[in-house]
């Protein structure tokens, strides 16, 4: 095996209210407020890849030589090495029939079904948190080389540590995570939003976060050096929070920092007046300290069916929030999907039937970078049927390129859906895809 080698000027002002924990003091930015340039600077060995922050469907991991690509309802893991083109279920040994076995225990690109995403790239090695020995219950933190070999169990996760994450990240020597819970207080009904992190190797752990609120929490992590930001989308609710109650809670954005030292995560900025509705590829951090995410606000009275308007805004180090720009189109609608560190992309609701998908792509400062169709109805077709529907999951945006996995159903059997990991080239031309893995 080869060595796997988002322009218009404010419409409205958002109503904005800085806060630090659980209070509503105005919150400084202060010199101590900054951390030193040396943990600002990214490190690609130790660092989680915010690119890839937001996704909750699918891992993926670059590095200088190639792809590596694993959904989370999908046992293997596999690559695609950038040199040579040569793609595949991540094993190194050449007598292994990898997935063309049921749950090939034996192959090790085997990583299990693993629910939520974990993948990542930390001192050279491949790490993640998946289940074994064919129960939900045992879960264990593993890694392994980028050409498949010395995998290893790191140590075990049982269900007493009380962290199962939704989403998990390996950053600076921890492993960062998020999760969601139903609590019952007095009879009544919240949702939990925990934040926590934990060493990679050992069991230590420290809660960054914790709150309730009355409806369903949702949430993402983003680091910059030693800090971590926590966007989220949440109500001024929780279990105390009477039935009359409920239809005057208010639902806002909220954006917390933490550094190591903290007790707990304080409350950077509060998006007071935003829609209970949260996209949590939609939020980026620059190297610089700038924030980019997605806010909506309602085009019509609140009493009758609500259009919203999609827009970016930039949260600068000094507080201080920006509405920056929309993709607003006199024909076709568009909803913002994915904002990275250069790039904005939104796309349409679905696919056309022509079976190619509209997206639209801003550069930071809202300068159309490409505006046009992208290509599903790509690759080959292992089962020689007819194209039944194709659609798009976008990981990631750049200002010349679009990662996504197309998603395609052939005819109308469960069994004839294949899945392509695709990175479309955005040329004078038009969008240019090249097929990195399939599945």
């Amino acid at each position: 095996m080869k060595k796997i080698s988002l322009i218009l000027a404010a419409l409205l002002l958002l109503p904005l209210a800085a806060c630090r924990g659980k209070g509503q003091t105005p919150a400084e930015v202060t010199d101590t407020d900054a951390p030193s340039a040396a943990s600002d600077a990214f490190d690609p060995r130790t660092d989680y890849a915010n690119l890839y922050g937001g996704l909750t469907q699918d891992d993926i991991v670059e590095t200088e030589d190639a792809f590596y690509w694993h959904q989370t309802d999908n046992d293997y893991l596999y690559y695609c090495d950038k040199a040579s083109g040569e793609s595949g279920v991540l094993c190194p040994r050449p007598e292994c029939e990898h997935d063309a076995v049921e749950h090939n225990t034996d192959c090790s690109g085997y990583i299990g079904n693993t629910v939520n995403p974990s993948l990542s790239y930390y001192r050279g090695k491949l790490y993640w948190i998946g289940y074994y020995g064919y129960t939900m219950r045992n879960m264990a933190v593993f890694c392994m080389d980028p050409d498949g070999t010395n995998r290893e169990k790191v140590r075990d996760i049982t269900p007493e540590h009380d962290y199962y994450g939704y989403k998990y990240y390996f950053h600076r020597g921890y492993i960062y995570y998020y999760r969601l819970d139903s609590v019952v207080e007095g009879g009544k009904y919240a949702s939990a939003f925990t934040v926590a992190r934990v060493p990679i190797d050992s069991e230590e752990l420290e809660t960054i976060y914790y709150t309730k609120s009355h409806y369903a929490i949702l949430g993402t992590l983003r680091f910059r050096g030693d800090e971590t930001f926590i966007y989220i989308r949440r109500d001024n609710g929780d279990e105390n929070t009477e039935p009359e109650e409920v239809e005057d809670l208010k639902t806002y954005i909220e954006i917390l920092r933490w550094t190591p030292g903290m007790a707990e995560a304080e409350c950077y900025c509060r998006i007071v007046d935003a829609q209970p509705m949260i996209n949590t590829n939609a939020f980026s951090i620059t190297a610089d300290g700038s924030m980019y995410f997605e806010t909506a606000a309602a085009l019509t009275a609140s009493d009758t069916d609500e259009e919203l308007e999609y827009k970016v805004c930039r949260l600068d180090p000094d507080g201080k929030v920006t509405e920056l720009f929309d993709f607003e189109d006199e024909e076709t609608k568009y909803y913002i999907n994915c904002i990275t560190d250069s790039a904005v992309i939104a796309k349409t609701g679905s696919a056309s039937a022509s079976f190619t998908q509209p997206v639209w792509i801003k550069d930071l400062n809202g300068k159309t970078l490409f505006k046009g169709d992208i290509p599903l109805d790509i690759g080959s077709d292992p089962l020689n049927g007819q194209i039944a529907s194709a659609g798009i999951r976008i990981l990631s945006v750049s200002r010349d390129s679009i990662l996504g996995v197309v998603v395609t159903r052939y005819g109308t059997e469960e069994e004839s859906t294949h899945y392509r990991l695709v990175n479309y080239m955005i040329t004078d031309e038009g969008a240019v895809p090249v097929v990195l893995c399939e599945r």
